[in-house]
């Protein structure tokens, strides 16, 4: 059987400030909604349309830490993750499902005040994987 590939990449900005809470462990996860703006034309010739796209994103570990001191809503960055899909059975008993990125690197596109060159914060880089847990 082959192997798949999941990855994603995002532009955009947060819709409000990002939460910060703790694992039973005391890992950091950081969760976030993110809003892409596209513009395609629906037939040649047509007006563009805008269309947003709201996405939920987790961050875990020192990255989520990271987010969450860095971002606030309106913020600008880059999300690179893989694609998840979460399924729960709600209080009524029936099945649900959502799709959500899981963030192994976020850059922050806002720029320092009085210094335009330099972003406000550096990428936030992932946490090294555990040793043996390689990537690929």
């Amino acid at each position: 059987m082959q192997q798949g590939f999941n990855q994603i990449l995002l532009l955009g900005n947060l819709t409000g400030d990002p939460g910060l809470r703790r694992t039973g462990n005391g890992a950091a996860v950081c969760v976030f909604r993110f809003a892409v703006d596209d513009v395609r034309r629906p037939a040649p010739g047509a007006e563009p349309v805008k269309e947003t796209l709201y996405v939920d994103v987790m961050t875990v570990g020192h990255l989520a830490e990271t987010c969450h001191a860095a971002l606030s809503q309106g913020s600008r960055a880059f999300v690179q993750g893989r694609l998840q899909l979460r399924e729960w059975v709600g209080r009524d008993g029936l099945k649900h499902s959502s799709h959500r990125v899981f963030a192994t690197h976020v850059t922050f596109l806002d720029r320092r005040p009085g210094n335009a060159d330099e972003p406000a914060f550096p990428p936030a880089a992932p946490d090294a994987p555990p040793s043996g847990d390689l990537p690929f």
